[in-house]
């Protein structure tokens, strides 16, 4: 589970960090809505899912100034504090990295030039795009029902986004509460 010689620190705060939920307990988003997984500054804010199985959660990792532009990172270990009776259990991590292109856009001059001129010119610009990768399964782990953080080595290079899917839940209708996810690595 958790190695304390780990040099890697909370990515929280190095990248910004695009959630999404399988389900949300009464669709009620600003109580329940996974972002609040990730609020370090209220402890007691929290993602609830709804009842039923399998639940997921998705986070996207974004460069901190151009939120468009994909963050690369190579992430060394996940803390998560579950509400004890509400925990997931029979987890498979998956993991997406994304790829880079370069897409070019040509641009006809020729309205722009003056009947005097004969040869029409062009302009091509290129930009680099990502574009993300499938998620592939890297991992299973296996929480204890409790309601102390959890840490959990993990081993993921030049990824761009984690999904936990939980198979299931120590709750009898299937539902999962997670008062805090972490991520410890460094930026790619």
């Amino acid at each position: 589970m958790f190695n304390n010689t780990s040099t890697s620190s909370s990515l929280l705060k190095q990248v910004h960090i695009v959630s999404s939920a399988s389900s949300i307990h009464d669709d009620d988003e600003d109580n329940y809505g996974p972002q609040l997984t990730l609020d370090i500054n209220n402890e007691e804010s929290c993602w609830t899912s709804s009842n039923g199985r399998p639940q997921s959660l998705t986070y996207e990792f974004y460069n901190v100034i151009n939120k468009e532009l994909y963050q690369s990172i190579n992430l060394k270990r996940i803390g998560i504090v579950f509400q004890g009776g509400f925990v997931g259990q029979d987890i498979d991590i998956y993991t997406q990295s994304s790829s880079v292109s370069s897409q070019t856009e040509s641009l006809s001059l020729s309205s722009f030039t003056s009947s005097t001129t004969s040869s029409s010119t062009s302009s091509v610009e290129s930009k680099q795009i990502t574009i993300p990768t499938e998620w592939k399964i890297l991992t299973h782990i296996e929480p204890d029902d409790i309601n102390e953080e959890q840490f959990f080595d993990i081993d993921a290079q030049d990824i761009t986004g984690i999904r936990i899917v939980f198979n299931n839940s120590t709750d009898f209708y299937g539902r999962i509460t997670i008062y805090r996810i972490n991520f410890f690595g460094e930026l790619k």
